[in-house]
């Protein structure tokens, strides 16, 4: 691990990801904080920031709606918000989302964005 800067990795997965985005109809908005740099590894938190923006843009129905990222200083945590205008996950789907293949996509796959970028979070947590 090294010190990254947080705001240049999530710009940078977001401007991956709006090169995906040409033929929707979805809006991505950015306010970043000054923050200090981290302790982290930069391959792993883009990764993290690219399926977690991944998800939010297949939550999104029909290709429509915002997606907006923050960052901000929160006492010495630096905080990092994904939001989108999708309807939410379910409560009755929530306790399940971090279960092995689960997923609510009609088009079944291993689903392996939110559960890796799970897993690497826990990782660069425990160092």
């Amino acid at each position: 691990m090294k010190e990254v800067d947080v705001n240049l990795i999530l710009k940078e997965a977001v401007s991956l990801i709006k090169v995906q985005l040409k033929d929707k109809k979805i809006k991505m908005r950015g306010e970043y904080s000054e923050l200090p740099f981290i302790m982290g590894d930069q391959n792993q938190l883009k990764q993290v920031f690219l399926n977690i923006i991944k998800n939010a843009v297949d939550a999104l129905p029909e290709g429509r709606g915002e997606i907006a990222f923050g960052t901000h200083l929160n006492d010495t945590y630096v905080v990092i918000e994904i939001r989108d205008t999708g309807p939410g996950i379910a409560a009755d789907v929530l306790p399940r989302i971090f279960e092995p293949f689960f997923s609510t996509k009609k088009e079944k796959g291993q689903d392996w964005g939110f559960r890796s970028a799970t897993k690497i979070y826990k990782t660069i947590m425990e160092r």
